[in-house]
């Protein structure tokens, strides 16, 4: 197992850093826009990419770092990251169903930041906890409306393969879905499309009926299933945007912890952070009494 690294946690920091990087650890939210200005977020983003001048209606999260002398490299404690609880409600899930440690991930699958985060950290999270047992990921859909239609219908396939087949080819279609991401879909006109050829062509690699999925998408139960986790996301955010936690989540959004009389108590994390970010929480949580 990987060692995350050891990091003093006395004090809960609240500081920002302003990142001269452009690789910020950032997640895409609505939260507060008209739409006319998400149609034009979502023609910059797709045309032109994000950059620190996009600060202006998307919410970025800079990392937060302890406010040592010399200290100018982000250290992402687990106490950095706000304490939560989630109303625990299960998914499609990777890992074992006695795992200690449970992440709730909500995703959405036309989204560059949930596309990082898959492809740069979960890759070590599956071998170096969920393989063996420690973790389990559930996963959750919350398409941001300038990535539609394409962030919605993609979540629609993922869960009819799930309910098809099995939610080891979801997760497999979901991989693809974000290796693919730059075939797969296209901007137009401040909307993101599905290329019909490259997203039936995913259905093959994994070893799924195209045809049954297709038919599946356009039933009420697709739709009802990816408005329940919209709806779950939703309510958590009202929740902890009351008591301050949050300004408004956006996606990829994580709570990572245990569960207890039916909730998940554990820490937010908000955006595609550092693997070592996921590390420090997980082993701060598999260590709770």
């Amino acid at each position: 197992m990987a060692k995350a690294v050891k990091v003093s946690e006395e004090k809960k920091v609240s500081k920002r850093v302003e990142s001269t990087n452009s690789d910020e650890y950032i997640t895409l939210s609505l939260k507060g826009l008209s739409l006319p200005w998400a149609i034009l977020l979502g023609v910059i983003i797709f045309t032109a990419g994000i950059s620190s001048a996009l600060y202006f209606g998307l919410k970025s999260q800079s990392a937060a770092t302890p406010n040592l002398p010399g200290d100018s490299v982000p250290t992402f404690a687990a106490s950095e990251f706000s304490e939560v609880s989630l109303a625990f409600k299960d998914g499609p899930r990777k890992g074992s169903e006695n795992a200690k440690v449970v992440i709730v991930e909500f995703s959405d699958l036309a989204c560059p930041y949930c596309q990082k985060f898959h492809m740069e950290t979960y890759p070590t999270l599956v071998s170096e906890y969920i393989e063996k047992g420690n973790v389990a990921l559930v996963y959750k859909h919350y398409p941001l409306a300038f990535h539609n239609p394409a962030a919605t219908e993609a979540a629609k396939a993922s869960y009819c393969v799930e309910t098809l087949y099995s939610d080891e080819k979801m997760f497999a279609f979901i991989d693809q879905f974000f290796v693919n991401l730059g075939t797969v879909t296209q901007n137009a006109s401040g909307t993101v499309n599905l290329v019909d050829k490259e997203f039936t062509g995913l259905f093959t690699k994994v070893g799924v009926d195209a045809n049954r999925i297709k038919n599946c998408m356009k039933t009420a139960e697709a739709s009802d299933r990816v408005e329940r986790d919209i709806a779950e996301l939703t309510e958590f955010q009202n929740d902890i945007v009351a008591k301050g936690l949050s300004q408004g989540l956006g996606t990829p959004s994580f709570v990572i912890g245990t569960i207890k009389n039916g909730r998940l108590e554990g820490r937010l994390i908000e955006g595609a952070y550092p693997l070592v970010a996921f590390q420090n929480v997980i082993e701060e949580q598999l260590n709770k009494k």
